[in-house]
């Protein structure tokens, strides 16, 4: 099967948003039979 844990990248990317980092694009890398095996999340924040 795939190898993403759904529940642990939103919980990381929860962590990234409340300091201020925005989600720009996702990208998943599927593997046979349709699998996600790895996310490529692109992010980017206000500079300070």
């Amino acid at each position: 099967g795939g190898k993403v844990d759904t529940h642990s990248l939103n919980r990381l990317l929860n962590e990234y948003g409340h300091q201020g980092w925005e989600v720009i694009t996702a990208v998943d890398t599927n593997t046979s039979s349709g699998q996600t095996r790895d996310i490529l999340v692109i992010m980017k924040r206000p500079s300070p």
